[in-house]
């Protein structure tokens, strides 16, 4: 082994050294918030009150008397699209041919 290269393991180890002692004298974590991160959720009996009220009503309208922002209604999944196939859907189970034989009583 030359010197310099003597020189050189030397120096590393000296590196490695520093570097334990730089990672050993940082700052600690910031202790983490009690407080609840983000708005607070919507109460369910409010969604249930939206999804029917929109049965029959426009989505903006029932927006603005339950005082909900429409996104919300959308991210609940309270869209026209889903409402209308949830009421055919219904419709169609309500008709006579769809009732099997056996719950007919005369």
């Amino acid at each position: 082994m030359t010197n310099l290269e003597k020189q050189i393991a030397c120096h590393r180890k000296a590196l490695e050294e520093l570097q334990r002692q730089k990672a050993k004298s940082r700052r600690p974590k910031k202790a983490k918030s009690t407080r609840p991160k983000g708005r607070p959720r919507v109460e369910v009996k409010k969604i249930e009150q939206a999804r029917t009220l929109a049965q029959n009503m426009p989505l903006p309208d029932v927006a603005m008397k339950l005082e909900i922002a429409l996104s919300t209604l959308y991210a609940y999944n309270i869209k026209r699209k889903i409402l209308n196939k949830e009421k055919e859907a219904i419709s169609e189970c309500d008709s006579p041919s769809e009732l099997s034989p056996g719950l007919i009583t005369d």
